[in-house]
């Protein structure tokens, strides 16, 4: 833990966040999935103090919390790359923005530290981001869908601890909703980097999500529990 914060401050991960919040100058650095990386970390960071007390840990989570809290814009969006580096551009690009992707860690982690040490401060800010997000994609048909599964199963375990129907049925709307075909101009493409999850093999967003298999060459994230 002490390893990923420090490189959280030295990759320019928690100073994209302070810029959005106004509390520096700078530049956006790095890619656009910045942010997720913050969220993986701090769901860590909340398991690990359910086992054990480390108030450097404890100090990390309130920390991130309140500069997370001054970085939510009014209507509940947070997104350090849009708000920073492409303002007016959200939603644009969302085959590959993750601006969805990062969500979805940010509601992990609000849901493992309610869990683990009954904080509400990051919970109040995934609540506002997913009433904005239902606001956006649920009220209506929404500016698209995200190219990269996550949200789907986070929405859900949010759902589980704020009993929010409307997280519940965004979930179920992401799923369910036809996906656009692979290579489809209705969106730019941001620049991807080479690989074999790169482009529409990484997203995989022309099939519904429902029936899709984990591809050969693809990823997910190991939760507690698992085999």
């Amino acid at each position: 833990m002490p390893l990923a914060r420090r490189w959280l401050e030295k990759a320019g991960n928690l100073a994209n966040l302070r810029i959005a919040a106004g509390e520096a100058d700078g530049r956006y650095r790095g890619p656009v999935y910045m942010d997720s990386d913050v969220y993986k970390v701090l769901e860590s960071a909340a398991w690990e103090l359910q086992h054990r007390g480390d108030p450097g840990l404890t100090d990390f989570v309130d920390r991130t919390a309140g500069l997370l809290e001054h970085a939510q814009q009014e209507d509940g969006y947070l997104n350090s790359h849009y708000q920073v580096a492409s303002p007016g551009a959200r939603y644009t690009k969302l085959v590959d923005s993750h601006e969805l992707y990062c969500a979805g860690h940010l509601f992990q982690a609000a849901v493992a530290a309610h869990l683990s040490t009954s904080d509400t401060r990051l919970l109040t800010v995934a609540r506002r981001l997913a009433d904005h997000l239902a606001a956006v994609f649920l009220d209506s048909a929404g500016p698209g869908l995200d190219g990269h599964p996550e949200v789907e199963t986070a929405l859900v375990e949010l759902y589980r601890v704020t009993g929010d129907e409307r997280h519940l049925a965004l979930a179920s709307a992401l799923v369910e909703r036809p996906r656009p075909r692979p290579g489809r101009p209705a969106q730019a493409r941001c620049p991807a980097p080479p690989g074999p999850s790169a482009g529409t093999r990484g997203a995989r967003a022309h099939r519904p999500r429902r029936t899709r298999a984990l591809p050969r060459g693809g990823h997910r994230r190991r939760r507690r529990g698992d085999g």
